[in-house]
């Protein structure tokens, strides 16, 4: 399914950054904005399908918060700062550049249980 990779963070602040997968962006930001103590904005975005947001996912996630939301390391930020003048996806983040699995531990519990943790993908992605 292919639809757009977003960007999010609480207004003038640096971070958290919130990295989603939509096809409707800008409902997905109203949701976080009526779950978030504070104000949140979009940053960027950018063409792209939920297995390349898993492998955004785990180029990242050296630098994983909690859930899908990422500390705003500098090559983090610097991704994003391509994206925002215009960057493809594979131009801004080398999705082969596999750092982790950001997937959460009860996700990874249920692969495991369900006997799919093993498998992978091209991309570095869990099956």
């Amino acid at each position: 399914m292919s639809g757009k990779i977003y960007f999010l963070r609480p207004v003038g602040m640096i971070g958290p950054i919130k990295i989603g997968f939509a096809q409707k962006p800008a409902r997905r930001l109203s949701y976080y904005m009526s779950l978030s103590p504070f104000p949140l904005e979009q940053i960027a975005e950018c063409a792209g399908s939920i297995r390349e947001e898993r492998a955004v996912h785990n180029h990242f996630a050296d630098c994983l918060s909690h859930a899908e939301w990422f500390h705003p390391i500098p090559r983090l930020l610097e991704a994003i700062a391509a994206i925002q003048t215009g960057a493809q996806l594979s131009e801004a983040i080398d999705l082969g550049d596999f750092r982790g699995s950001a997937l959460s531990k009860k996700q990874l519990a249920t692969r495991a249980q369900n006997g799919t943790a093993s498998k992978r993908l091209s991309t570095g992605v869990a099956a």
